[in-house]
């Protein structure tokens, strides 16, 4: 059977998780549940949600579609895609050879107005754990955050008081 079609049956988090372990064993599976993610398919959003969660139990999966997948992540077709893409980073940190483009697209995805506050909190997240690493980083995303968090509500609050709290642990570490 065909993913999508497979993809059109199930819609309860059960049988995503199901379709993920499946997926987990299966490298072209797996390939094929990214290149769906990645696409303007109707399919897509169920796709990436999957994906996510093929990507928690199969991590070493991800390595070789990384850059793809950071080239894909805002192509405007659903930002549902786009925080389900996020999502993964937020689980599995990004290969040293990415960081920096990950890094680009998450701020530019956190200060973007179109962008709901669930992706701009998985933005947010990502941001802080590549500044928890790179504490150069650490000034640029809390003025960033600081710019931009009056204007939503208590949700992306929440998720910013979480993330300063590990960006202030980590800066006491490397101190």
């Amino acid at each position: 059977m065909e993913l999508k079609q497979v993809l059109a049956e199930g819609k309860s988090k059960a049988f995503a998780v199901k379709l993920a372990m499946t997926a987990s064993n299966d490298q072209k599976l797996f390939n094929e549940l990214a290149k769906l993610a990645c696409s303007n398919h109707p399919g897509a959003l169920r796709a990436s949600w999957v994906l996510s969660f093929a990507c928690e139990f199969a991590p070493e999966l991800l390595l070789p579609i990384e850059a793809s997948l950071l080239k894909n992540l805002d192509q405007g077709f659903h930002t549902g895609i786009t925080r389900n893409l996020l999502r993964i980073f937020t689980v599995i940190p990004v290969s040293e050879s990415n960081q920096a483009t990950m890094f680009n697209e998450a701020s530019r995805i956190f200060i973007d107005r179109r962008f709901p506050v669930a992706v701009k909190a998985n933005a947010l997240l990502i941001c802080m754990q590549l500044a928890a690493k790179y504490p150069d980083l650490g000034n640029e995303v809390w003025a960033m955050a600081e710019s931009i968090l009056p204007e939503h509500g208590p949700a992306l609050n929440a998720t910013a008081r979480k993330a300063f709290k590990q960006l202030k642990k980590a800066k006491k570490r490397k101190a």
